[in-house]
């Protein structure tokens, strides 16, 4: 077994890059105690069996760049006083980080997790995912995320993104497979949605957006629905496409909504709405239907 002590004074580096962890892995095993500010570098590691960092406070940095995961990892209610940065890191097993804190974010840039992905109930500044994918579902259920950003990412299952509550979405040039579903989300100020190609069902439910929302050039092949929402500024479809029906249903917009240069090859269907104004300049929409 492998041992690092608490490093009372000193902020010594912990460099354990290329390591190969061919067992299960708790951190109580690993780290006898708090690692008092230390650098972690773990760099380029294999984890062959689980790892087991739930309830863990890491002080400082915490490098996982390159490693493989072969077994399933827990970082449920983990501390990050640090930013976590998950670079080129791949998980061949189930991830859980439900209920950790990152009080400076977490970036993630190819990253690959080839089943299910848990970051329900946590709380980070920020969590940025790009050029990732995850083969499974995803759930960020109830957790509060300052600014939460998906950019040129392939999502294979069902992603859940039910209660929540943001400042600013931004989810660019993604492939969809599965659902998406927003319910019961709060964002204070922009929510964008541009560029991405949904092949699953794209819900949006019992929401509220403060500011600009945006499904410009967003391909839905699946069916799309607004429920009982509240969308207090503007939104566009401009230049989007939907193959089947569109639905909104017992919604607000408080500001205008933009359907220039929308296609829908089916019906629009708007029932119990309230709205200000609705462009629809070169739009292709083969019906309205207002009930």
């Amino acid at each position: 077994k492998l041992y690092v002590k608490q490093l009372r004074e000193k902020k010594h580096p912990i460099t354990l890059r290329g390591t190969i962890f061919p067992h299960k892995i708790r951190s109580s095993e690993l780290f006898q105690e708090s690692l008092s500010g230390a650098f972690v570098d773990l760099t380029n590691s294999v984890f062959a069996g689980d790892l087991d960092c739930s309830d863990f406070i890491f002080e400082n940095y915490f490098n996982l760049n390159f490693s493989e995961f072969q077994g399933e990892v827990n970082f449920s209610k983990a501390v990050f006083k640090k930013k976590i940065d998950l670079i080129e890191v791949v998980f061949r097993n189930s991830v859980s980080f439900s209920e950790a804190h990152f009080q400076e974010g977490v970036l993630m840039v190819g990253a690959q997790f080839d089943k299910r992905l848990h970051f329900d109930n946590a709380t980070s500044s920020s969590l940025n995912m790009i050029a990732s994918s995850i083969e499974g579902n995803a759930y960020f259920d109830n957790s509060k995320i300052d600014n939460l950003e998906f950019f040129n990412s392939k999502f294979y299952g069902h992603i859940s993104l039910n209660s929540v509550r943001a400042k600013k979405m931004r989810f660019e040039k993604n492939m969809f497979d599965g659902d998406i579903e927003f319910e019961g989300i709060d964002v204070e100020s922009d929510l964008k949605f541009e560029s991405n190609l949904c092949r699953g069902g794209v819900y949006l439910k019992n929401s509220s957006v403060s500011g600009y929302v945006s499904f410009i050039r967003t391909k839905f092949k699946n069916h799309t629905a607004f429920v009982r929402s509240n969308f207090m500024g503007e939104m566009s479809f401009e230049e989007a496409y939907a193959s089947e029906s569109v639905i909104f249903w017992n919604t607000q917009f408080g500001k205008s909504i933009d359907f220039k240069v929308f296609t829908v090859c089916r019906t629009i269907q708007l029932s119990g709405i309230k709205m200000v104004n609705v462009y629809l300049n070169s739009a292709q929409i083969e019906a309205f239907r207002f009930t």
